[in-house]
């Protein structure tokens, strides 16, 4: 089992590339993390280190495009996504920046020692795979206990809008050419598909990305969602949703509630 989830958490990074929701729980020593929609693993359950202060409640109408213009900090971000928690009445926990680039290197790692084919898949991933844009940051929150199976929820902020619209066209670019591909290390192959999911209409910048990964007699099933509005990248990962439609409509509104929240800094 080990090896299927760690090869299909690299494979989910494959199809996730540049993306930063880690998912799953096996934290075991093996070179890749547990299934993922992208290169970072889930947290620990140690506790975490002081948390910042939620924003405070909503007074007014914000401009729907105030926080979209501008680049915000990692403790910004961490704001809003304790707003978020919540209001939503979230189980989450936020994660750590040295906890998300040190399992987004083992992902790294493990896509540097499978083989991977097509080969173009493995480029393609080494090249974009990073727990956050360089120069940009990163909040993130590890979910637990949601009866649709998110289990991430992560913001993302860098000063040049350009670089997250990428990463949502490099995605397109993977699902084109990677839209099926095996992956092997230590004898073990998974063979993974992908292939985009539709997303709500109210949601714009989104996109939807559903992964199958098989092998070792096992299945894994894991989603992604996320959604860019000028500076900004929001994105949530699901691990085998039972309703793959109510999963990204949760999903969407996570997301949405997220851009609320930065719409609300000053």
């Amino acid at each position: 089992m080990k090896a299927i989830r760690a090869l299909a958490a690299a494979a989910a990074t494959v199809l996730a590339a540049g993306c930063s929701s880690p998912a799953g729980s096996d934290p075991s020593p093996a070179p890749a993390t547990a299934p993922s929609s992208a290169p970072v693993a889930p947290p620990s359950s140690a506790p975490a280190g002081p948390e910042p202060t939620a924003l405070p409640p909503a007074d007014g109408s914000p401009s729907a495009d105030a926080a979209a213009t501008r680049w915000l900090s990692a403790a910004d971000l961490q704001a809003v996504l304790l707003a978020v928690r919540a209001q939503r009445g979230l189980d989450a926990r936020l994660i750590e920046a040295a906890e998300l680039e040190a399992q987004a290197d083992a992902a790294r790692a493990a896509l540097l020692a499978a083989d991977i084919r097509p080969a173009a898949c493995a480029e393609l991933a080494a090249n974009e795979a990073s727990a956050v844009p360089d120069g940009g940051s990163l909040a993130l929150l590890a979910v637990t206990g949601t009866p649709d199976g998110v289990d991430t929820l992560a913001v993302a902020s860098h000063p040049d809008p350009a670089v997250l619209a990428g990463l949502q066209d490099t995605a397109a670019r993977l699902l084109e050419e990677c839209s099926t591909f095996t992956m092997t290390f230590g004898g073990s192959t998974v063979t993974t598909t992908a292939a985009s999911a539709p997303v709500p209409d109210a949601l714009p910048g989104a996109a939807a990305v559903r992964t199958v990964s098989e092998g070792a007699g096992q299945r894994l099933e894991t989603l992604s969602v996320s959604s860019v509005r000028g500076h900004h990248r929001v994105q949530v990962s699901v691990t085998s949703p039972a309703d793959p439609a109510a999963a990204v409509a949760h999903a969407a509104e996570l997301i949405e509630a997220v851009h609320t929240e930065l719409q609300r800094l000053p």
